[in-house]
């Protein structure tokens, strides 16, 4: 649900369902849908321009996903794609797509592909690249 409102730019209903999700006690047991919605937190935290909040969170979520062994090349790239997007917010579009072709790479991956699956930060990038060509 958290995913489909951010899909459809509800930022604030997608942050309500995603609260519910990570205070919810069993959810640490499915690795994969709480990798998936950490970093989905932070990229609504991102559209919501909680930038200061962001800063704080992005380095407690490396933190959390180090200690617990889930920090991997997807939960690297996507962290570092929140952390480039706003320290340089000038050159959105060259970082957009330095990051999507590290996803893609990434996608070839088997093992991340599961995570690509759970939250399709390519179709996201597009997305983005897509508003701002239409800026421009």
């Amino acid at each position: 649900v958290a995913y489909a409102y951010f899909g459809n730019q509800q930022f604030q209903k997608a942050q309500e369902y995603l609260l519910k999700l990570l205070n919810a006690p069993n959810l640490q047991q499915r690795e994969i849908i709480h990798t998936s919605t950490q970093v989905l937190h932070l990229l609504v935290h991102y559209e919501l321009g909680n930038y200061e909040y962001l800063d704080a969170q992005t380095k407690n979520t490396r933190l959390y996903f180090s200690r617990k062994n889930l920090y991997y090349a997807f939960e690297k790239s996507a962290i570092q794609l929140i952390v480039d997007l706003m320290k340089g917010k000038e050159n959105q579009v060259s970082i957009l797509k330095k990051h999507k072709t590290i996803l893609e790479v990434l996608q070839k991956d088997m093992v991340q592909q599961d995570a690509l699956e759970h939250l399709d930060l390519i179709y996201w990038i597009d997305q983005k690249l897509q508003v701002k060509s239409l800026i421009e």
